[in-house]
């Protein structure tokens, strides 16, 4: 079966010059309490994540 999953990756830029300090990346992984998987974000966690996508790429 597939795995459920949210990829974000990042970068850290120096201010002053925008020299790439740090990359990286991290899988999150949606589970209930019972550790069965969500596929499907709703609710106050649907809107938080649609918020930041806006943030980001405001043009999305």
């Amino acid at each position: 079966p597939q795995t459920a999953s949210l990829t974000f990756r990042f970068e850290i830029l120096l201010k002053n010059d925008g020299s790439l300090l740090a990359q990286g990346e991290t899988v999150q992984v949606l589970q209930r309490l019972d550790g069965t998987m969500i596929y499907k974000l709703s609710g106050t966690l649907e809107e938080r994540l649609e918020s930041m996508i806006r943030h980001f790429w405001p043009d999305s």
